[in-house]
């Protein structure tokens, strides 16, 4: 029997269509290997994702939104000790130094990514809400386009794996990373991780079960939540859909639903980006931790 519960979503190999290039889209111009679990469970409601993704999509591809998920990644750190020595445990593991690199590439990956969608789903959800996100003006060189297209050294596409195809033992230990986040399922992050359970275990019991759900965990996720709105606000053209503009083609329910998915990745997003930084911390030092590894190319 599966230990695990399905969260309603279209995963990246299911979609097609015009939910496949929007897909294909978001990663083009976010810059990153995934596709979110919000904007995949956004996409059962498919009068909003297509349409909230092409109002963004030019707000999202500046420097002023990349230089906002900078911001947000620092602020991401939680300054506590590290529990563990990621590193050092790893190799007592037997772990070479590819295969630990290999990793550290796919963490770095999974923070440049995080902010991201932290601002993004904050955006969407202050505009759903009938508040304001983006039409700022903006500096210049901050409204200039970041190119478009996964940045040099970058996997294209960071393979999930499936919790209902795995073993009963990982469909457990992905169930937990989930409960002591108090989330409804995993994080695209940690079904990447899972690809190493031996990790993705160390990871949740020693890692971040001591500082998950903290005064200090929560407190940093409010911050960065009052922050993302606040930078929301200022990206340089309006974003997203407001929920009257769907009116027509969705039902009160569905609109209702909406407006909770919204809400609640706000926050889930918030809870991962803190939580892969740390993680990273862990590995490599709150430096490595808290920077972006992908720097955007400079205006030629």
């Amino acid at each position: 029997m599966t230990t695990f519960a399905h969260f309603p979503q279209v995963d990246h190999g299911d979609a097609a269509g015009e939910l496949e290039a929007t897909y294909d889209d978001i990663r083009l111009t976010l810059r990153v290997p995934w596709v979110a679990f919000a904007c995949r469970v956004l996409a059962t409601f498919p009068a909003f994702l297509p349409l909230a993704w092409r109002r963004s999509a030019g707000a999202f591809g500046t420097r002023y939104a990349e230089q906002a998920a900078d911001e947000l990644r620092e602020r991401s750190l939680l300054g506590v000790e590290p529990a563990l020595d990621l590193r050092e445990r790893l190799r007592s593991a037997g772990w070479d130094d590819d295969r630990v690199d290999t990793v550290r590439r796919v963490l770095n990956e999974l923070n440049y990514g995080n902010p991201k969608y932290l601002l993004l789903l904050t955006a969407w959800s202050e505009r759903f809400q009938m508040r304001a996100a983006g039409g700022a003006q903006v500096p210049d060189d901050l409204r200039a386009a970041v190119p478009k297209g996964h940045p040099e050294g970058m996997d294209p596409l960071l393979p999930l794996v499936d919790p209902e195809q795995a073993s009963v033992q990982l469909q457990t230990l992905l169930k937990r990373v989930a409960d002591i986040h108090y989330h409804h399922g995993p994080a695209s992050d940690f079904r990447v991780l899972a690809h190493w359970p031996d990790l993705l275990e160390s990871v949740t019991d020693e890692i971040l079960a001591p500082v998950v759900r903290t005064e200090g965990y929560d407190a940093k996720a409010r911050e960065l939540v009052v922050r993302a709105r606040e930078l929301a606000q200022g990206l340089p053209e309006p974003v997203g859909v407001e929920r009257t503009e769907l009116a027509s083609a969705c039902t009160p329910a569905e609109l209702a639903g909406l407006t909770g998915v919204l809400f609640m990745y706000q926050r889930f997003i918030a809870d991962i980006t803190i939580s892969i930084v740390h993680v990273t911390e862990c590995l490599d030092g709150p430096a490595a931790a808290s920077r972006s590894h992908f720097p955007v190319p400079e205006p030629s």
